[in-house]
């Protein structure tokens, strides 16, 4: 089978399928279904387990707790855990990259995001800002997904952009 026959098909099966499933959840979402939250991440403490070669190595493992405001400094609303493991590590002086998973608990229910956390090799902490993946929630988040941005401040503090579709 050709090149050009073989992109023909999928074509056509990719249309079919669009054509019985509809279009995917976030080209159907309404601008209504879109809810925008921002939160205060302050990070409480955080622990490093090495698992291969000292220093930054595959299979390392990152995890903390922090705590959720509505303001920067503001009052404690949630708490945020998370836990990642190197995947990559690019050194001398280059970078490493960490699948995360992290939870925020709120009072009215959960959300869970998942990512590739990209740091310099050596550190605990991002200095860029991230992105991830809103993978779903528990209670008033039942079903919820998008994203969640991570804006770094400082080593310790974080603001959080979620952009959720229901």
């Amino acid at each position: 089978m050709s090149i050009s026959r073989s992109l023909t098909c999928v074509t056509l099966t990719g249309v079919a399928f669009l054509a019985v499933t509809g279009a995917s959840g976030a080209a159907q979402a309404k601008q209504s279904d879109v809810v925008k939250m921002k939160v205060f991440a302050t990070i409480q403490d955080r622990t490093t387990v090495e698992v291969g070669d000292p220093g930054s190595s595959v299979g390392d493992i990152i995890a903390g707790h922090g705590t959720l405001s509505l303001k920067s400094g503001g009052q404690v609303y949630g708490d945020w855990n998370w836990v990642g493991q190197t995947t990559r590590v690019d050194i001398p002086g280059g970078m490493r990259w960490n699948m995360s998973t992290q939870q925020y608990q709120f009072d009215d229910g959960e959300i869970y995001t998942q990512g590739l956390l990209e740091l310099p090799a050596g550190s605990v902490s991002p200095t860029e800002d991230q992105v991830f993946v809103v993978t779903g929630g528990t209670g008033d988040y039942e079903g919820v997904r998008g994203s969640m941005k991570m804006v770094v401040k400082s080593d310790t503090k974080r603001v959080m952009k979620f952009r959720l579709l229901y």
